[in-house]
């Protein structure tokens, strides 16, 4: 594609140049009434054309500015439907969790959810752990663990 471009800008020089050759008289041109230019053919299509090609080029650059503000768009958008796959996703292990903890559970029971389970104070834990710490071994298990 590239080549093809400047095959075809090359072409159009080549026709401009052979044109302003050709036709070197001056000509006037009226921009607005009472403003008259006075140039040779050649230098009023060259800036004719320079003029197109730089309407061309803002054109293409306010395209490619509306293309970087949709990228930016389209962006926040996959960022916003990531979050949601990802709010989808836990939800979705959770419900299988459940769903897992149903399916072990025998018929006619309901299964426990975890603000149903009863909390003990963190008081009474730390004070029970000290007790099995503190406390002589049992016989039975230094009865158990002898061969």
């Amino acid at each position: 594609m590239r080549q093809l471009s400047f095959i075809f800008v090359f072409l159009l020089c080549l026709a401009f140049g052979l044109f302003s050759i050709r036709n070197s008289a001056p000509v006037a041109i009226e921009l607005f009434p009472g403003l008259e230019i006075e140039a040779p053919l050649s230098v009023q299509l060259l800036f004719s054309l320079g003029f197109g090609a730089i309407l061309s080029w803002l054109i293409g650059l306010w395209g490619g500015v509306q293309n970087l503000f949709n990228r930016f768009k389209n962006a926040r958008e996959l960022k916003k439907r990531d979050q949601q796959i990802e709010a989808l996703e836990a939800e979705l292990s959770r419900l299988r969790f459940e769903l897992e903890q149903k399916k072990q559970l025998p018929a006619g029971a309901e299964p426990a959810t975890v603000k149903e389970l009863p909390l003990a104070p963190v008081d009474e834990i730390h004070d029970a752990e000290f007790e099995t710490e503190s406390s002589p071994p049992s016989q039975e298990s230094e009865v158990s663990s002898s061969p």
